[in-house]
């Protein structure tokens, strides 16, 4: 491998291969960080008017992130029981840092009800270029 090669794969930012003549082609990739929301274990029991309070508020800071640039996608994980552990992902057009800051001012976090998960992962995505 190359030190292009290795340099563009543990940055993740490129992936390379080599054609036959050895000529190296980089591909670009788009980068993105996933965030999971949990239900906190001791999260405050909530009445059926303020827990829709909450979700409205929620669904606004979702929308806001969105009409930023930073939200690129985002939903519920937990379908069926409200209870459940893992409340939600999104995956945001932000690094892990920022990732982190944006959830953390969710208002559902802030309430004590979720949290950000353990960690938020950094990934990427071909974007259909090349780079040469």
């Amino acid at each position: 491998m190359s030190q292009m090669s290795r340099r563009a794969t543990e940055d993740y930012g490129l992936v390379g291969a080599t054609d036959a003549s050895g000529y190296h082609a980089a591909v670009e990739f788009d980068r993105f960080t996933i965030a999971l929301l949990i239900r906190r274990p001791d999260a405050p029991q909530l009445n059926e008017e303020e827990a829709a309070a909450l979700q409205d508020a929620h669904m606004a800071h979702l929308a806001d992130l969105h009409a930023s640039g930073h939200l690129l996608a985002a939903g519920p994980l937990a379908f069926e029981d409200p209870s459940e552990e893992f409340r939600g992902l999104s995956i945001l057009n932000v690094d892990p840092e920022q990732a982190r800051a944006l959830k953390e001012d969710d208002p559902a976090v802030r309430a004590g009800l979720d949290r950000r998960g353990p960690d938020c992962r950094h990934g990427a995505r071909h974007d259909g270029g090349s780079a040469r």
